[in-house]
């Protein structure tokens, strides 16, 4: 009888040991398997290379891209080209010769209506991004930017004060300068990305040059005076004109500020 109920006892013990050793094989598999699917989703790891398109360049004819690389975890850097072909300066529609608004003269309206603008735009960036890693999520980039802007148009004069005849000035600026710019980029799992940039202050150096080669000699004092006054709009400064007798030869720098508004740069990251 003993034997029996000792007999019993083993094998009930044997089954408890059994039981509890097959519970903790499965409590292991399980923690294993949660503890690599939380290990794949913490490593993913986003391409080192993104090359962008401008998207809002486009609406003014300006061709944009963007080669970025990423350096470490967080940052990255960038560069940036922007190229507008010479062709109809994007103001010169508002105005027409014939109108009587926007307050402006006609002669300085026949030169917003006969302009031509190209331009040329190079800006390196460093980028931080405050996410988990770059080139995904919130950033904040230091920039800098060289540009430089040709803008030809013409303009009426008389010769010797009896024949209307055309001149051809060029006004040309090169900017030199840097800021700051807050954006996001969304990198998605097919390797497609969308770049934002909400708002980007920067401050910079201006050179300006307005340049006309006419026969000075044959323009009067006082028609010299009205064309420059005509002129000063397309400046964007209130500056004097300075004729010689080749013509205008006119320069002079500032310090300006501007703003990188909104934008959207679409890529492919590799």
């Amino acid at each position: 009888m003993k034997f029996k109920v000792v007999l019993i006892l083993v094998l009930i013990a044997m089954y408890c040991i059994s039981d509890a050793q097959s519970y903790r094989n499965d409590a292991s598999r399980k923690y294993a398997s949660k503890a690599k699917s939380k290990k794949k989703v913490k490593e993913r790891v986003y391409k080192n290379n993104v090359v962008k398109l401008n998207l809002t360049g486009l609406i003014v004819k300006s061709f944009g891209v963007q080669y970025e690389h990423k350096i470490r975890k967080k940052a990255s850097i960038a560069l940036g080209l922007t190229y507008r072909p010479k062709s109809t300066w994007f103001v010169s529609k508002f105005y027409d010769s014939t109108s009587t608004s926007s307050g402006i003269s006609n002669e300085t309206k026949f030169m917003y209506s006969t302009s031509r603008y190209r331009s040329l735009m190079i800006t390196p960036e460093f980028r931080y991004y405050l996410g988990r890693q770059a080139p995904n999520g919130l950033y904040l980039a230091a920039f800098a930017r060289a540009r430089m802007d040709r803008l030809a148009f013409k303009y009426n004069y008389y010769d010797n004060n009896t024949i209307e005849r055309e001149g051809l000035a060029n006004l040309d600026e090169t900017l030199i300068g840097g800021g700051i710019m807050l954006g996001y980029q969304i990198v998605t799992r097919k390797k497609l990305t969308i770049d934002f940039w909400f708002l980007g202050p920067w401050i910079g150096n201006q050179n300006v040059k307005l340049r006309s080669e006419v026969n000075a000699n044959n323009i009067s004092e006082i028609q010299q005076k009205f064309i420059a006054e005509d002129m000063k709009p397309l400046l964007g400064k209130e500056k004097d004109i300075q004729w010689n007798s080749k013509g205008i030869d006119t320069k002079f720098n500032y310090f300006g500020i501007g703003v990188r508004f909104f934008g959207i740069n679409i890529g492919y990251s590799f």
